[in-house]
Order: structure tokens, then C-alpha cells, then sequence
């Protein structure tokens, strides 16, 4: 039995469970049964991590006997440069504060390390992160799960969360060799900060659906600008302290460690919008199972007629939303975004194949 397999089978018990009158003895029956389920998801679980963590392992990585680790941070022992790195790869100096893994923790799902084949993968939510979930899953643990099912959709979040192989699990020590060492690639995909916002609003707010997520504390929200405006007054009585909104419209430059590691490190910084870039990223990164995930997608998008069509609609939709006034507001809102990434006011029109236009 598959460990997706235990997941659905825990689930389907719980609700049998309360949903039907049991005896005492078919109480415990039920229980017994869930608790060995449990423990056979979590066994293969840490099978499963172990096997993934060697190309980690402590006996591979690099001595240092100049440095020290204490309190989450990495430097010297010499105290005029605590905190400090010296990156053979780019050459740069790098100071990491251990506020990264704060982030990281405030990240449902954080920076996906791939040990094996070297390689770091940074998804924001509303940012193609289902698509680069699932290809984890797929890549490290053979596990099917596609991004355009309904029926999948809703388990690649939550075991995404589980079983994937995450930054903020790593020691210090591996940590400093994944961001230092010349062999290791680094990769982070974000979006219009504008679409992203929208997106987030239409699929968690309207229809008043998950008013639960912060800061929104169950009130309703009448429209796109309401919600803008709850945000843009939670800017302003914090200071902009994202720390505690809901990830899914916090800034884009709260993820990634953008806040904490020099731009050089990273080898690809790419933007959903363009679409052949995005492609590239797979197959540069991950060679010919990029390749493959890349031709399976195009081929579901074409089978569904998908492509051109959301491109344009998503364009559209977006019109129809957002005024001139309101595009700058969030402008204003998602400055650090703006700046960062590059953009503009409103995001690029995409053609028909998926390139800018």
C-alpha cells in the first residue's frame, strides 16, 4: 500500500468513524486500526527521508574547522565576523541571519531540496505551485499526482507538506553546503504581484469561502478592493510586518530567503507569465525528467485546449477587476514585489504558445 494510499484510508476512517454508532469494542477496533496506519505512513515516511538525506549525509560534507554553528546561524569562530560565509561559488561574502528560518516556517511549504541531483526549488503560493509540487513528488518519492485533477489537486498541498525534502530541515552544516557549493543549482518561480493577488482572491474569497485566513478574522469582503483595502490597512498598522498574513497574499519577497542571500546565488529567478522560460527551468534543471514533465503538461494543456485560452482569459478577467487607480494601489502596496522582480504596473499580455509578447 502506497503511503498516498494510507493518507486517503486514515481520512475515509475518521469520517466512517463519526459517522456511524459503534459499540465500545468497535470503538477500539476502528482506533487500533487507524493508529497502525499511522504508524506504517510514518515509518515509510522516515524510510523514505533517510533514503533521500545520503548525498546529504554528514560524512559527505565538506570539514570546517574555521567555523562554528550556534543559534540557527553559520560563521567563524572569529567574533569581528559572526555570522559570516565565504561563498566559493560566487566568490561573495554572505551573512545568513537565523530569522531564514522563520521564514521557512511561516512557508506551508519551503525551499524543496533534491539532494540526489543537487538542486533547490523555491514555490510561492500562486505562483505555479502545484505544478512544481507535484513534479517534486513525482521526482523524489514516484508518486503520480497531476496538478489538473480535480481529485489530485487537493492532496499534492498537504503531502507536498509532509514528504517533501525542505531547506528548513537541513543542519546549518548542510544548509552552508547547498547555498556554497558550485555543483548545487538554486531556482525560484514568482509572478505579477497583481495576477497573483486576484488569483488568491478568486480562488480563497469569493464566495465568501475561507475567511478564516488571516487578517481577515471571518469578515466578509464585499470585492476585490475590500479585500485590497483590509490589506492595505494592515500595511499600515504594522509597518508592513507580513510575518503574519496568510501566505498566500503575503509578498513574494517573504519567501525564497530573497531577504537574506545576495541575487547572485540564484541561478534562475523566473516569472510564470513567461512560459517558455518556465519550461526551460525544468529541463535545464532537472534534465530529462524536466523534459518529460514539461511534454506531459503541454500535452494535457493541448488536450484540454487550455493554453492560449486561460492566457486570454486570465488577461481579461483581470480588467475587469482592476482599475488604473487600484493596479496602483497595489503597486504601492507590493512595492518590495515590484522592485525586486522587475515589473511593471500590469502584467505582459502571453501569446498563444506561452512566450512574452
Amino acid at each position: 500500500m502506497s503511503w498516498v494510499s494510507l493518507v486517503r484510508s486514515r481520512r475515509m476512517g475518521i469520517r466512517l468513524f463519526m459517522s456511524s454508532r459503534l459499540s465500545w469494542r468497535q470503538v477500539l477496533t476502528v482506533l487500533f486500526i487507524l493508529w497502525c496506519l499511522a504508524v506504517a505512513s510514518t515509518a515509510f515516511n522516515i524510510a523514505s527521508r533517510s533514503a533521500l538525506w545520503g548525498p546529504l549525509s554528514s560524512e559527505q560534507l565538506p570539514k570546517r574547522t574555521d567555523t562554528t554553528i550556534g543559534q540557527g546561524s553559520i560563521g567563524p569562530a572569529t567574533p569581528s565576523a559572526a555570522e559570516r560565509l565565504v561563498n566559493g561559488k560566487h566568490n561573495i561574502s554572505l551573512k545568513l541571519k537565523p530569522e531564514w528560518r522563520v521564514e521557512q516556517k511561516l512557508s506551508y511549504v519551503g525551499v524543496i531540496v533534491f539532494p540526489k541531483e543537487k538542486r533547490l526549488l523555491c514555490s510561492i503560493p500562486k505562483a505555479a505551485c502545484t505544478n512544481l509540487r507535484a513534479f517534486a513528488l513525482r521526482k523524489q518519492l514516484n508518486v503520480e499526482l497531476n496538478p489538473t485533477d480535480a481529485q489530485n489537486f487537493s492532496y499534492i498541498h498537504p503531502v507536498s507538506k509532509r514528504f517533501l525534502l525542505q531547506l528548513g530541515s537541513l543542519s546549518d552544516d548542510q544548509v552552508h553546503y547547498a547555498l556554497t557549493h558550485p555543483d548545487w543549482r538554486y531556482a525560484a518561480v514568482v509572478r505579477h504581484p497583481l495576477s497573483r493577488l486576484l488569483s488568491a482572491y478568486l480562488d480563497k474569497i469569493v464566495g465568501q469561502r475561507e475567511l478564516w485566513r488571516r487578517p481577515l478574522q471571518r469578515q466578509p469582503v464585499t470585492s476585490f478592493e475590500h479585500f485590497v483595502s483590509i490589506l492595505e490597512d494592515v500595511a499600515r498598522r504594522y509597518r508592513k510586518n507580513w510575518d503574519w498574513v496568510d501566505e498566500h497574499w503575503r509578498p513574494q519577497s517573504g519567501f525564497c530567503l530573497f531577504r537574506f542571500i545576495p541575487r547572485q546565488l540564484y541561478d534562475y529567478v523566473v516569472k510564470v507569465e513567461n512560459r517558455s522560460a518556465l519550461r526551460q527551468l525544468f529541463i535545464d534543471m532537472f534534465d530529462e525528467d524536466g523534459r518529460r514533465w514539461v511534454q506531459d503538461q503541454d500535452a494535457r494543456a493541448a488536450a484540454h485546449r487550455q493554453q492560449a485560452a486561460h492566457a486570454r482569459s486570465a488577461n481579461a478577467k483581470l480588467r475587469a477587476y482592476v482599475s488604473e487607480d487600484l493596479a496602483k494601489r497595489i503597486q504601492r502596496l507590493y512595492a518590495e514585489d515590484y522592485i525586486n522582480f522587475g515589473y511593471d504596473l500590469w502584467p505582459d499580455e502571453v501569446d498563444a504558445d506561452g512566450a512574452l509578447s
